[in-house]
């Protein structure tokens, strides 16, 4: 009987070990499931958890602030110091944000270069996170300056779950407008209304194509010598149903981040040239209209052979179509080296370097490219009698232009003292409000109209 009772007692107790071993089992591997095992931080998962914990045992939920931070230029540091460098700066970044004034209670890695935290407001000083996002990165005597980007949600509605809250973090570092000035923003209720709103008119994209709610308006481009009339920039607006005239800026970024813009374009540039046929085959006076090009068409190859193919086609006097594109766009050709620019350029299109001086390799671009004209950025213009260098570069850029054989366009042009410096410096043409808005096509093909009668 004893027997018995003792083998049953070690029974019961074998099975009550194996029971609490198989519970660290359990919970060893939740504590690895929930745990990025490259820099021991919490993953996403384990993240979202701990922090719904925090949070239903909180009376004061809005004491607390979830922090989306992400490396600018990650794949750079890859690059320079390898896979190994990279896994470094990562390890790094966490424990230099655990042991941050932030006091951060969770720290996680979402992915890749993307982390987030859990932290009280009252620890939110914004001079320190400013500090805190620039770093120095020292391996194999090669440095490297880097920095964060950080989006801020300080926690007010608890109704969209903890990841929601990640998401409108995530969503505010989208918006910040200087990465060096200030490195963060904090999410607002606006950011969600344009963030839908950008989704909204990416969908509509192609109903409003065929539904013809973009239109084509023209700006003139005036010579200076002579005050006519000796070119126009082909520019686009969008008839929205529901949110009335949209502007270009407005809607032209969200396509070109979706993808989407190529399709613009090539409406723009079908419109303006059937414009320009109906009036040469109605013997109307015309002139050459330059149509804008996004960076994003270099990288679509199909949208380069369409466009040859078309302007092979194209029964206009040479020199009429003209393509506009700035500096970004050129880097980005440049990169695909297609050779796509050359051959249009070959077929006796003229080619128009826009927003000249806005960017940092404008001058890279003259020597490497034979641009026909030279459009000098607005940011200049609006300098003229405001600032004396301003007036010395304009000058000098105007003969360096003339030097290598380009004509220059001055760009938002408003005032009479703008214009009578620039005819002084010998500025070929102008463009800009001084002159006339962008119009519409009628109003464009009634201006051309009065000209022909005026030349008559």
């Amino acid at each position: 009987m004893i027997i018995l009772f003792i083998a049953l007692l070690v029974a019961i107790l074998f099975l009550i070990f194996e029971n609490i071993k198989l519970q660290n089992k359990i919970k060893r591997a939740k504590a690895l499931a929930e745990c990025d095992p490259l820099t021991g931080a919490y993953n996403r998962n384990g993240f979202i958890s701990k922090t719904e914990k925090v949070l239903m045992g909180s009376t004061q939920k809005n004491e607390y602030a979830i922090l989306f931070f992400n490396i600018k230029g990650f794949k750079v540091i890859n690059e320079l110091f390898g896979i190994e460098g990279g896994d470094d700066v990562l390890r790094e970044s966490v424990e230099r944000l655990q042991n941050s004034t932030l006091n951060p209670i969770f720290v996680a890695r979402f992915e890749a270069d993307h982390f987030v935290c859990l932290m009280r407001q009252k620890d939110l000083n914004y001079d320190k996170l400013t500090e805190m996002c620039h770093r120095i990165y020292v391996r194999d005597d090669k440095k490297f300056n880097f920095y964060g980007r950080v989006g801020i949600y300080l926690i007010a509605d608890t109704t969209k779950g903890v990841s929601g809250m990640c998401d409108r973090a995530k969503l505010a570092k989208d918006y910040i407008q200087d990465d060096f000035a200030k490195p963060y923003s904090v999410y607002d209720i606006n950011m969600r209304n344009d963030f839908v709103t950008k989704k909204e008119l990416t969908s509509e994209l192609s109903r409003a194509l065929d539904s013809q709610e973009f239109e084509v308006y023209y700006q003139p481009v005036y010579n200076l010598k002579t005050g006519d009339i000796a070119s126009a920039e082909a520019l686009v607006r969008w008839n929205h149903p529901e949110r009335g005239l949209l502007m270009p800026g407005y809607f032209i970024p969200i396509f070109e981040e979706n993808g989407f813009i190529s399709e613009l374009d090539c409406f723009i540039g079908n419109q303006s040239i059937k414009f320009l046929q109906d009036r040469i085959s109605e013997n109307k006076f015309s002139v050459p209209v330059a149509v804008n090009l996004s960076r994003m068409d270099f990288y679509d190859t199909k949208l380069q052979e369409t466009m040859l193919t078309n302007i092979k086609e194209v029964r206009l006097p040479v020199g009429y179509p003209r393509i506009e594109i700035t500096e970004s766009a050129y880097s980005s050709l440049v990169k695909n080296d297609s050779g796509f620019l050359r051959h249009i350029k070959d077929m006796g299109i003229k080619i128009l370097l826009d927003d000249f001086g806005s960017g940092y390799s404008s001058f890279s671009s003259l020597r490497e490219f034979d641009f026909d004209i030279i459009k000098l950025d607005m940011g200049f213009i609006r300098q003229i009698g405001v600032n004396k260098k301003s007036k010395k570069i304009i000058r000098s850029i105007i003969e360096l232009a003339h030097e290598i054989g380009s004509q220059v366009i001055a760009e938002g042009v408003e005032t009479k003292e703008q214009a009578d410096f620039l005819t002084a410096a010998n500025c070929d043409f102008v463009q800009g409000s001084l002159y006339s808005k962008p119009i519409t096509q009628q109003a464009f093909g009634e201006l051309l109209d009065r000209c022909q009668i005026i030349e008559q």
